[in-house]
């Protein structure tokens, strides 16, 4: 038995060749996805299962075993120790293995993993130099690509013939894939692409009742604290692993995916006992709109911010979110807001700045609060007056 431990970035679907279509199917004895392959042509032919994928709990990655076949790759245990050679696939002649499409996508998957893994390890402070930077230029690579790996969750998502009936009640990580366009300044010319966000949903009756963004600079981290709570109007039920609901105020639907219940159907994390803080705009005037004035929120944990900073000065703070509307006391409830950031329950405080730039006055107005302590189950406010 041949067996592909793989490294890279991305989810596929199903995938059409001159000769064969590939689609996925979990197994309901094993729970790993088998994968089939359907000739065609004239004649199509009975999908054949040729390979399953599954995670090896040692390494931690994805792994495609082949039904048929003898040689193994060998991992290579510099920087990563346990990651496999992904260039030993392009070695074997003849290539056997017959879907590289597969392979690319498996690989995406593993540099999901991956990166995961290295984001916790990047917060271990006995870290080599040589390592520590291993690691940075990773991420930075893999951020670069936030486009490639989108197109390969959405490709290995539209590939599944099967999905969990629903989902459990409990918190799930889940992803959004944004598309959005930008100006790509290299080459003076507008780009569209895809921003990767992950998010934390809470799920009751297979509902989605909650959903917590994350605030953090790098917005693919699960290793963030801090998530923006969304107030949530219109609540979508799970279907095949996603679900579509609206912000209060907003006219967006947003749409997010359980790719970790793919793979694993009984997936979850545990309740991350957030604490909110609310900010209300009372004390704010005049419309927030981009062409008159611009309001943002940065945050950052067991710091003291300069109260006379800024925005400037403050860009480099971790954790941000953009003040896009009001959020009156009078209209929305602490915990329940426009303007509400969870906190998992880590030890320390937080620091939290506030920065105004109004074009009109060409004023820069500024709030700070700083070392405040927010407890699990708790809900604390200030309102900016």
């Amino acid at each position: 038995m041949k067996i592909y431990a793989l490294f890279l970035f991305l989810f596929p679907a199903s995938i059409l060749s001159a000769q064969s279509v590939f689609t996925y199917q979990p197994n309901r004895v094993t729970g790993n996805l088998e994968v089939f392959q359907t000739r065609q042509g004239a004649a199509p032919g009975i999908p054949q299962r040729i390979a399953e994928i599954y995670k090896n709990h040692v390494t931690g990655y994805m792994e495609i075993k082949e039904i048929n076949g003898e040689n193994k790759l060998k991992s290579v245990p510099e920087p990563f120790t346990n990651r496999p050679n992904y260039d030993l696939v392009t070695q074997i002649k003849p290539f056997d293995f017959p879907y590289q499409a597969l392979i690319d996508q498996i690989s995406a998957l593993n540099q999901r993993i991956e990166y995961d893994i290295i984001q916790k390890q990047l917060l271990d402070k006995s870290l080599s130099e040589s390592r520590q930077k291993a690691f940075i230029d990773f991420v930075k690579t893999s951020l670069e690509k936030n486009t490639v790996i989108a197109n390969g969750l959405l490709n290995f998502y539209t590939s599944q013939y099967q999905f969990p009936s629903k989902l459990q009640d409990g918190y799930y990580y889940a992803t959004q894939l944004d598309n959005q366009q930008w100006v790509d300044k290299a080459k003076n010319e507008n780009t569209n692409g895809y921003f990767i966000k992950v998010g934390i949903a809470r799920i009751e009756g297979n509902k989605i009742v909650e959903y917590f963004e994350s605030a953090h600079s790098d917005m693919r981290s699960k290793e963030s604290n801090i998530y923006r709570k969304l107030n949530l109007e219109v609540k979508g039920t799970v279907d095949k692993c996603k679900v579509s609901f609206r912000e209060r105020g907003s006219d967006k639907y947003l749409t997010v995916y359980f790719f970790d219940n793919i793979i694993d159907p009984s997936f979850s994390i545990p309740n991350p006992n957030f604490g909110f803080f609310t900010v209300f705009t009372d004390g704010i005037n005049g419309d927030l709109t981009p062409d008159k004035q611009i309001a943002g929120i940065k945050i950052v944990r067991n710091f003291t911010i300069d109260p006379d900073a800024g925005l400037n000065n403050i860009m480099y703070l971790p954790y941000s979110g953009a003040i896009e509307k009001s959020n009156f006391s009078f209209q929305n409830s602490c915990n329940n807001s426009s303007l509400t950031f969870a906190f998992k329950g880590n030890l320390g405080t937080y620091s939290f700045a506030v920065r105004i730039l109004n074009f009109i006055t060409k004023s820069e107005y500024k709030w700070t609060f700083n070392n405040m302590t927010i407890a699990p189950g708790t809900c604390t406010y200030k309102v900016l007056n």
